[in-house]
């Protein structure tokens, strides 16, 4: 084939050139808001790499073991920045979320682009103009708000392109202040959420004046505030709620950050790469910002010494609580981890899952095990009261939606990037259009938020006049309270809360991207009825 195609990678319009052939890296570049434009283009998308779901679950595995390879080289050279002597759990406890959610984002990108070349000729493509200290996150938190964005995604596949290929590019100038951070709507919010933090300091210097050394520590367990608070006070200690803190804001020192390298030249391919960059990219709370963050952990006047430490949540996005508890750990306090939702203990593979049981002592799960000696079937945990399991047997139907972003960013046996998003969101049109009129005029759309640039809303009305949704506004506790019966769509937290409360539920997704592993299977039998089958032309004259 002589056809030469000029190269898009992300939605990230600055980029695109349509007077010319284009191969559009993935489905991802193609965003419900702009698909008017693509009748009047002559485009061609990349089949995705991950489609094929046998390489996906070979590629988690792979990775996994990349991973625990670079773990130990991250841990010996960080504690050589910093002058430290800690263990590789207290690392991994630390900066293990972002190094595994990174290792499979960049593979993912570096398997697009490899894909493209080897299947297409193309002759060109755009590069924005960016500083790349613009693109290195503060911390976890930040990093998370970067990872679903065009822009992010745009500067990493150039990135790949300009280090590891010979595609030709053009450098393009923009004046675009890409903010990662979440907007503030108005001023009241500014002025609550600072009063917030001024109450939290206050009751802060009083309760940590009766907090002993050897207390336990609980911080975002999923438990309700009674619970917890009976909790706390049945191991003879105060009660006291934590939160997250916010990490001290310490810009990059590119010039350190040069003079940093891990061996890659033992390593061919994209491994190779991966140990080349990695310190390019790493957060600044890990490197710059390391002592300000140990400065902070210690100005909280936490336990030193933890008879125990209990999280679900925290684990994976608060720096402050990772390198406190990562220390504790190290010094002897057991670490028990939460399971914090659905998807985990029914996927056939899951590196989020992984990760938690790592690190953990104790894996307290929503009643499940795989007979790992980590696993204590405890039973669920979210904040879900028995006295509100209340549902109306004369409402209508609720539809919960759901979206992953577009850009692929953990693995597991879920839908992956925007084409099996894709598919799964038709998948429910197709189930609502099998619907009765006199049931579909009954039924609500419960949109999933965030929303990830799917314009959910408007997918539905466009597909159906009348269909009522519910953006989410209200309480998700009475959404469900208004209803006979739910519909859930994915193998995530919804379908186990319904149930819990014993609220009439039907659960549909596509078992071909929602693989089920073998010690579930008997359970999810026991609640099968029937089958719904949405045809695959039912799904291509919906494409």
């Amino acid at each position: 084939m002589d056809q030469k195609y000029f190269l898009i990678t992300t939605a990230e319009k600055k980029s695109w050139r349509c007077e010319l052939p284009i191969l559009f890296l993935g489905d991802w570049c193609k965003t419900y808001a702009n698909k008017v434009d693509f009748k009047k283009l002559n485009n061609i998308v990349l089949s995705y790499h991950w489609d094929n779901r046998a390489k996906l679950f070979k590629d988690y595995k792979y990775l996994h073991n990349i991973y625990e390879k670079l773990l130990i080289d991250m841990a010996d050279m960080l504690n050589s920045i910093h002058g430290t002597k800690h263990g590789y759990r207290y690392w991994r406890i630390l900066i293990g979320p972002w190094l595994l959610y990174f290792t499979e984002i960049l593979f993912d990108r570096w398997e697009s682009v490899e894909k493209a070349i080897s299947e297409y000729k193309i002759s060109d493509t755009i590069i924005l103009d960016i500083p790349d200290e613009h693109f290195i996150p503060k911390g976890m938190d930040d990093f998370r708000k970067m990872y679903v964005t065009d822009i992010w995604n745009h500067f990493i596949y150039s990135s790949i392109i300009r280090d590891n290929t010979k595609i030709k590019y053009e450098i393009v100038a923009t004046q675009n202040n890409y903010d990662f951070q979440e907007a503030k709507t108005s001023l009241f919010p500014v002025l609550l959420n600072n009063l917030k933090r001024f109450s939290f300091k206050c009751n802060d210097f009083i309760i940590n004046r009766f907090i002993g050394n050897n207390d336990a520590v609980f911080i975002s367990t999923y438990l309700n505030f009674k619970t917890e608070f009976l909790l706390q006070l049945s191991l003879k200690q105060i009660p006291f709620i934590r939160r997250e803190n916010e990490i001290p804001k310490i810009e990059p020192n590119l010039q350190k950050r040069k003079e940093i390298r891990l061996d890659n030249i033992n390593y061919v391919g994209f491994e190779s790469y991966l140990r080349k960059i990695i310190f390019n990219h790493i957060p600044t709370i890990y490197v710059e910002g390391y002592s300000n963050l140990i400065t902070k952990v210690k100005s909280l006047n936490w336990p030193g010494k933890p008879k125990l430490i209990f999280t679900s949540a925290a684990y994976n996005s608060d720096d402050i609580f990772k390198a406190w508890a990562a220390k504790c750990v190290e010094d002897g306090a057991p670490l028990a981890i939460g399971q914090h939702g659905g998807n985990l203990g029914t996927a056939l593979w899951s590196s989020s899952e992984d990760h938690e049981v790592a690190i953990s002592d104790r894996y307290l799960t929503w009643g499940w095990t795989d007979g790992h000696t980590k696993h204590y079937p405890l039973g669920i945990l979210k904040n879900i009261n028995g006295n509100n399991s209340k549902w109306n047997p004369n409402g209508g139907l609720l539809l919960i939606s759901y979206v992953n972003p577009r850009h692929s960013y953990v693995m597991g046996s879920f839908p992956v990037g925007a084409k099996q998003t894709e598919l799964s969101l038709i998948d429910q049109y197709g189930f609502v259009n099998q619907l009765k009129e006199s049931i579909k005029i009954l039924c609500k759309i419960r949109i999933f938020n965030p929303d990830w640039g799917w314009k959910q809303e408007k997918r539905w009305t466009d597909k159906f006049k009348n269909i009522q949704v519910d953006l989410a506004k209200k309480p998700f506790l009475k959404s469900l309270q208004s209803s006979r019966l739910i519909i859930v769509v994915s193998n995530g937290t919804v379908f186990l809360e319904t149930l819990s409360m014993n609220i009439p539920t039907i659960i549909f997704w596509d078992p071909n991207l929602n693989e089920i592993r073998p010690s579930a299977e008997p359970y999810f039998n026991k609640l099968q009825l029937s089958l719904i089958h949405i045809s695959e032309p039912t799904r291509q004259e919906a494409i």
